[in-house]
């Protein structure tokens, strides 16, 4: 191939690879995670982080492929407020969905990125967020999940959990289970 047509096929392939419609990796970049999701090497030990401190989980779903969660890696997740926020407030960990690609499955997402919010010690995911999410929109829904999840109750310590226990997955239906267990109280003359 003579030079012009090789210069002529990289600024093609760097024009696709700017507007995401393909994905490039040279290996000039290190891979790593921000740093907010360089503290848990495994899921299981930001969960055990999270129940400890009585704190959020915050899992971003990501992929070295995925423009808008590059993105994010250089916005939202090194925003000095949403930093703050959640090195007070969260443990995080972050899922290469290609390299974990079971434990991705597990959170049934479709499209990335992908936030879950977790509270571990409560047994509920709290909400999540799909797509680029810019730092104030962040920090916004990272206060809003805070409110939430300290107004829901405990349902059950993790070593009494069992089969006959339905865990509600929303604020909703803890206000609707709570409104019926009144009712029947009614009901029974008490």
């Amino acid at each position: 191939m003579s030079g012009r047509k090789v210069v002529i096929a990289l600024l093609l392939l760097a024009i696709l690879a700017s507007c995401g419609l393909i994905a490039v990796d040279l290996g000039l970049f290190a891979k790593s995670h921000p740093t907010l999701f360089a503290t848990h090497e495994n899921i299981e030990s930001a969960i055990q982080a999270a129940t400890d401190n009585d704190q959020i989980l915050i899992i971003d779903l990501s992929a070295t492929w995925c423009p808008p969660c590059r993105e994010m890696e250089r916005s939202t997740w090194v925003d000095s407020n949403v930093e703050s926020w959640i090195t007070a407030n969260a443990a995080t960990y972050q899922i290469d969905v290609d390299k974990e690609s079971g434990l991705a499955r597990q959170f049934q997402t479709q499209f990335l990125p992908t936030i879950i919010a977790v509270d571990p010690k409560r047994n509920r995911e709290l909400d999540r967020l799909v797509g680029y999410v810019g730092p104030e929109e962040m920090l916004n829904w990272l206060t809003k999940l805070d409110i939430t999840r300290k107004t829901l109750p405990v349902i059950a310590a993790p070593d009494d959990w069992s089969q006959d226990v339905e865990i509600p997955v929303s604020s909703s239906e803890v206000a609707e289970s709570s409104d019926s267990e009144e009712d029947s109280d009614d009901d029974s003359g008490n």
